[in-house]
């Protein structure tokens, strides 16, 4: 009997036989090209504006950063107004500063031109904050004893 030597295992001839017949066999003829699929994502920094209750609405600035894997031309839109923030024509990437002025949470997506279909969507929280009570501590005479 003759012995074999694979990925430097001593191997018989019917072992090497049955190692061969366990290797997927892969036609050229299979081998097709396969659609690429665009993934999308989008961010705000901040995410959460924290206001104190005595306030009626949350101001401030974030930043909304937004990418792709494939160019595009993509639209940012908000929960908050019916028209597009901005859009970007054939660009894989894009960001913008905005301003928010808000009582209640801001959902920002991004959609492609014309189109409805959400690709990413993020949201913005509104954090309130109650204000908070002050209680003076009364010290006794006998406390300092």
């Amino acid at each position: 009997m003759r012995l074999k030597f694979i990925h430097g295992l001593q191997v018989s001839a019917i072992g090497a036989t049955l190692y061969c017949a366990q290797l997927p066999l892969v036609a050229a003829e299979s081998l097709t090209e396969v659609p690429v699929i665009s993934t999308w994502q989008i961010k705000a920094k901040p995410r959460i504006c924290v206001k104190p209750s005595i306030r009626p609405i949350c101001t401030m600035n974030t930043d909304i950063i937004w990418k792709g894997s494939v160019n595009a031309d993509i639209c940012l839109l908000s929960s908050q107004t019916q028209m597009h923030i901005k859009c970007w024509t054939n660009v894989q990437a894009g960001n913008i500063l905005q301003e928010i002025n808000s009582d209640i949470e801001i959902t920002y997506w991004i959609a492609h031109f014309g189109e409805d279909a959400v690709l990413a969507k993020t949201t913005v929280r509104i954090v309130n904050v109650p204000q908070r009570q002050i209680r003076r501590r009364r010290r006794h005479i006998w406390s300092l004893l």
